[in-house]
């Protein structure tokens, strides 16, 4: 996987060959090779693998999914039974040919994504609709899953259906898919408020159902965030810690929302700075301590702490915070070129938090009224 990461084919090549013959039938193994085919432009050959390792009959589990895929039906369990004999169990090769079906699916979207980033948009298309075949199949067989496809559905824009799904399956589902699927329709670009909210009901509901678990209470709080309800935000983070008042993410995240609101910054910068010793000098507790050092117009000490975080990784968020720690010192040519390569990065408007939205569009405005430099 490093080796194709850094873009050394034929190298890979020599050493997915090796292990071949020491793991041929690892699902892994697979993986990477699809990995190749799909590279190397073989997108009919890719897919027939995949295809054929979904539908193969088999009474040995496959191994977990490859690190460089980037969904979870690992959450899925593929454990079973074996008779006294020894043999595998009818019920437990059900599972594991089903598992099959969503290892394959989750592969082939991870493909499909590559090649969608690479401007390959029918190409990818290909690998989409193999893995929606899959996926439905999976969930027909499996239908307390179905928060799977839903996931899926919305990934894909099919947003009318994959919402219909999550509504109508919540209730009977586990709470990570749950959480999982509502997080993706909340990650979504589309700001439609009906969605949002429809989301929101769904989660209020469940956190009732399943008695407030920290992980839908956390998402919760952070969709509140995101419509600038800040006062049901702040009350869920502040019911997290003081059911676990190390809970870093709460910590960061209260202290974020209450900077970005500009109010209480002597706890937004103790609640963010708690995190920090908890966890380390993680880049997003960095990004937060830049944004409650900005908010308290400390802008010296901001791009110190900046400055650090960008030599170890460099983000784009980070940069961000430097045009803004810039701007508030009237140097827009500095603060243009950190806006600059924020954007080169990769960072959008849409990538912000809703509520920083309005500041990415000031900071731009500001840079262009007052510095010389023009994005290209």
């Amino acid at each position: 996987a490093f080796l194709l990461d850094q873009g050394q084919v034929a190298e890979a090549e020599i050493w997915q060959n090796r292990l071949e013959k020491v793991a041929p039938d690892a699902f892994p193994t697979l993986a990477l090779r699809t990995r190749i085919l799909t590279i190397q432009g073989r997108y009919d050959e890719a897919i027939q693998r995949l295809r054929e390792f979904a539908e193969k009959e088999t009474n040995t589990p496959p191994s977990d999914s490859p690190s460089d895929s980037s969904n979870s039906s690992n959450d899925i369990s593929s454990s079973g039974s074996r008779s006294t004999n020894g043999e595998v169990s009818e019920e437990h090769s059900t599972k594991v040919q089903q598992l099959r079906w969503a290892l394959a699916g989750e592969r082939l979207e991870f493909l499909g994504r590559m090649l969608e980033r690479s401007g390959k948009q029918s190409e990818a298309n290909l690998f989409y609709e193999e893995a929606e075949k899959l996926y439905r199949k999976f969930v027909e067989k499996n239908p307390n899953a179905r928060l799977l496809l839903a996931s899926f559905l919305a990934r894909r824009g099919k947003l009318n259906e994959g919402l219909e799904l999550l509504e109508a399956s919540w209730e009977s589902s586990d709470v990570a898919l749950v959480r999982a699927a509502s997080q993706v329709f909340m990650t979504l670009p589309s700001s439609d408020q009906a969605i949002v909210q429809r989301v929101q009901t769904i989660l209020e509901k469940a956190c009732e159902l399943h008695q407030r678990p920290l992980s839908l209470l956390m998402l919760l709080g952070d969709l509140y965030g995101m419509q600038g309800r800040f006062a049901e935000c702040e009350a869920v983070y502040r019911e997290i810690l003081r059911r676990d008042p190390k809970n870093v993410i709460a910590l960061n995240n209260l202290g974020a929302m209450l900077a970005i609101q500009g109010t209480r910054l002597d706890e937004a910068e103790k609640l963010v700075q708690t995190a920090i010793d908890l966890a380390g000098p993680q880049v997003n507790l960095i990004d937060s301590q830049a944004m409650v050092l900005i908010a308290r117009k400390k802008p010296a000490e901001a791009l110190k702490v900046l400055s650090d975080a960008i030599e170890d990784e460099p983000i784009p968020i980070l940069f961000f915070r430097q045009a803004q720690a810039y701007q508030l010192l009237n140097k827009p040519e500095l603060a243009a070129q950190a806006f600059e390569e924020a954007v080169k990065r990769g960072l959008t408007k849409e990538s912000l938090h809703p509520i920083e939205r309005k500041i990415f569009d000031g900071l731009e405005n500001w840079i262009s009224q007052g510095a010389p430099t023009k994005r290209s």
